[in-house]
């Protein structure tokens, strides 16, 4: 029989969580954790009445997929990856000279992002930023054929490796391909 036990707030005034709403949970056994797969398929239909440049009824199945090689270290793949499903951005103006700096939002890359994430920076002079994943020079979407992801905890080592497979859909020619990846060593208290 499955149980089910619910965190009362002793802040119900404070909105979220916060570090003062945690406690330590214990006596926890005998979980299953099930085979640690995650397989999100959608399919898109084209129509010429919305885009004229499509191919009348034209199916567009993609996948993403989630496993667990260990409760710590996952990996991932999308293939033919649509993100029409994803919320669209708030309208910004941009006043300055500066670029938006717009949040990801696409599940694939969302999942164990903080990896990637290193020096404190949020904005300017990030050395990756996911967003740019998807888009040519000019800014013009690209079609992601496949991607795959390895994110997780090993030891001492946090691990991240993200390569991606894109093209603009009319040149295959035009087909680049985006990789990085980012270790952190643990050493005693502090990460290096």
């Amino acid at each position: 029989p499955m149980k089910q036990y619910f965190w009362n707030l002793n802040e119900p005034g404070v909105s979220g969580w916060s570090a003062r709403q945690v406690g330590t949970a214990s006596g926890i056994r005998d979980m299953d954790p099930g085979v640690g797969v995650d397989i999100r398929p959608s399919l898109a239909v084209k129509d010429r009445a919305f885009d004229d440049s499509a191919d009348f009824d034209k199916l567009n199945p993609s996948i993403d997929a989630f496993y667990k090689i260990t409760p710590s270290l996952t990996a991932a793949v999308t293939i033919n990856t649509d993100f029409s499903g994803t919320d669209v951005d708030d309208q910004q103006v941009n006043l300055s000279r500066f670029s938006l700096f717009l949040p990801e939002k696409r599940d694939f890359f969302l999942q164990d992002a903080g990896i990637f994430e290193f020096g404190g920076l949020r904005r300017n002079g990030r050395p990756f930023f996911s967003r740019t994943i998807g888009l040519s020079s000019a800014g013009q979407p690209l079609d992601i054929e496949f991607g795959g992801k390895l994110t997780g905890k090993v030891g001492d080592f946090n691990l991240g490796v993200l390569s991606v497979q894109q093209t603009s859909g009319v040149d295959p020619e035009d087909a680049t391909n985006v990789t990085v990846a980012r270790t952190r060593y643990h050493y005693g208290d502090d990460a290096y």
